[in-house]
C-alpha cells in the first residue's frame, strides 16, 4: 500500500500515504480541486494533497471500501465505481451512492 514517487532514479515513499491508505492503489484521478485521489482495493478512497493524505471510507458515504475505477465528469463530480456495491459519486465534500435501476432487456 502507500504510494511512491521516483527522485532521481529510485523510488522514494510519498510520507504518509502508506500509513493512512495501506491497501493497494486501483485508479487514479485529479479532483476539481487539483488534489491526486486514488481508489484503493480496500480501504477506500484517499486523498493527497498539499503533503495531507485522507482517508474515505464507508462511514463517510462510500457502499465500500473495495474499489475500481475513478471518473471526474465535466461538472467536477468524482464518480467512484465499486467492486461489489455498485456506484457512488462525491460532489463537494459529500459522497452518496448512486442507486442503479438498470432494467436491461437482453432479448432485442
Amino acid at each position: 500500500g502507500g504510494l511512491a514517487r521516483l527522485d532521481g532514479g529510485r523510488f522514494v515513499d510519498v510520507p504518509g500515504t502508506r500509513e493512512v491508505c495501506p491497501a493497494t492503489a486501483a485508479a487514479f484521478a485529479i479532483d476539481r480541486a487539483g488534489a491526486l485521489v486514488w481508489a484503493t482495493s480496500g480501504a477506500g478512497l484517499c486523498t493527497l494533497e498539499g503533503g495531507s493524505v485522507r482517508r474515505l471510507g464507508t462511514r463517510d458515504g462510500l457502499p465500500e471500501d473495495d474499489l475500481r475505477s475513478l471518473l471526474v465528469d465535466s461538472e467536477g463530480r468524482l464518480w467512484i465505481g465499486c467492486n461489489h456495491l455498485g456506484l457512488a459519486v462525491q460532489d463537494g465534500d459529500v459522497i452518496r451512492a448512486v442507486p442503479l435501476d438498470l432494467e436491461l432487456n437482453l432479448e432485442e
